[in-house]
C-alpha cells in the first residue's frame, strides 16, 4: 500500500543514435514508455505490488495513444514498438489508460522536455577521457554521474530518472564492488564524492574537478592520489552540451585525478612512483601533470601552487 502521494519530476534528451533511428511519433512513444519503466519503480519499489497499480496516462500525440492500446497498426515501426510495450507490460501486470491531453494544455510536461542544459547534461569531450584513462592505465566501467546523453562508459548512474541508467543518485548505493570508477560531477558535490570514495573503501577512480586548491576537499584530495594529476587544456571544447556547442567557460583549469579510497593503496602507489623516478621528481610530475597539455597544444601551465602542493604530497611518501 502506497500512503500518501508521491511525485516525480524527468527529463532529459534522447542519444544520437536514437535521435537517428526513430520519427516524431517514436520519439512521444518512447517519451512516455521511458518515463514509465524510470518512475514506476520508484513510486512502487516492491513489484510485487505492480499487478495492483493502474497507470492514467495523459498525451498530446494521438498516435502514441493509438498504438499504447491497440499495439499493431498500419506502421511498422510502431507496432514493433507496441507490440514490445505490450509484452513488457504483462510481465509487469500493471494495467493502463489513456487519454489525450491537447497540446495547449501539456504546459509543464513540454516545458520540461524544452528546459536548456545545465553542467549536468555536459559531455567531457572522448578524445580528453581516453587519454586520461590510458595515461592512468585504468579502464573505468562505472560512470557516477551522467545521462545516456553523455556517459562515457555503458554502464551509469543518473542524475534524473533513466529507464537505462543502473539506477538514480549514485549517493544511494554501495560503490565498493563497481569496478574502476569514473566521476566528473557538479563541484558542489566534490566533498562528498571523496568521502563517499574514502567511506566504501574504492580501489581505483578517475575524478575530474576544478584546480581549486584553497577548497577544503583539496588536502583530501591530494592523499587519496595514486599518479600526479593531469592537468586539462582550460578550453571550450572539453565540454560539449546535448546539441554538441562547445560551452566549457574557461573560468578555471580542471584536472583529472587518479584516486583510491583505500589509504594504504595510495601511499604505496605514490611511495613507489617516487622511487622509480628517483632524484628528477619534480622534473617527472612536472611532466606527468603537462602530458595531455603538450598533446594538445593549448600552451597552458600548471599552477604553481598546484605543482609545489603535489610535489611536497609525493616527496613525503619517497
Amino acid at each position: 500500500m502506497i500512503r500518501g502521494p508521491k511525485e516525480f519530476e524527468t527529463r532529459g534528451f534522447l542519444t544520437a543514435t536514437e535521435q537517428a533511428e526513430v520519427y516524431i511519433n517514436q520519439f512521444e512513444f518512447s517519451g512516455f514508455e521511458n518515463c514509465l519503466w524510470a518512475l514506476l519503480p520508484q513510486a512502487v519499489p516492491n513489484k510485487m505490488d505492480w499487478p495492483s497499480v493502474h497507470v492514467s496516462v495523459e498525451l498530446d500525440n494521438v498516435t502514441s495513444i493509438k498504438y499504447g492500446r491497440v499495439a499493431v497498426s498500419r506502421s511498422l515501426r510502431m507496432s514493433l514498438m507496441g507490440a514490445r510495450f505490450f509484452d513488457k507490460v504483462e510481465r509487469a501486470g500493471i494495467s493502463l489508460s489513456f487519454r489525450h491531453l491537447a497540446g495547449e494544455a501539456n504546459v509543464e510536461a513540454d516545458a520540461l522536455s524544452r528546459k536548456q542544459s545545465t553542467h549536468a547534461d555536459w559531455k567531457f569531450d572522448t578524445w580528453l577521457f581516453r587519454k586520461v584513462r590510458q595515461l592512468f592505465e585504468v579502464t573505468p566501467s562505472m560512470d557516477l554521474f551522467a545521462s545516456a546523453q553523455n556517459t562515457q562508459t555503458k554502464t551509469f548512474f543518473s542524475y534524473n530518472h533513466d529507464h537505462r541508467a543502473k539506477g538514480a543518485d549514485a549517493f544511494l548505493h554501495d560503490w565498493q564492488h563497481l569496478g574502476v570508477l569514473y566521476a566528473y560531477p557538479p563541484p558542489i558535490l566534490l566533498g562528498k564524492v571523496l568521502q563517499k570514495l574514502l567511506a566504501d573503501s574504492c580501489r581505483h577512480s578517475i575524478v575530474i574537478l576544478p584546480v581549486w586548491v584553497a577548497q577544503t576537499w583539496f588536502p583530501t584530495m591530494m592523499e587519496m592520489l595514486m599518479a600526479p594529476p593531469i592537468l586539462l587544456p582550460n578550453e571550450r571544447w572539453i565540454v560539449s552540451d546535448p546539441v554538441g556547442n562547445r560551452c566549457w567557460p574557461e573560468r578555471w583549469p580542471l584536472a583529472a585525478c587518479h584516486l583510491s579510497g583505500i589509504s594504504a593503496l595510495s601511499k604505496a602507489s605514490r611511495r613507489r612512483y617516487s622511487r622509480s623516478v628517483g632524484k628528477t621528481l619534480k622534473t617527472a610530475i612536472r611532466h606527468d601533470m603537462t602530458r595531455i597539455l603538450n598533446d594538445s597544444q593549448s600552451g597552458g601551465k600548471v599552477p604553481t601552487l598546484l605543482l609545489r602542493s603535489v610535489q611536497q604530497q609525493f616527496a613525503q611518501d619517497c
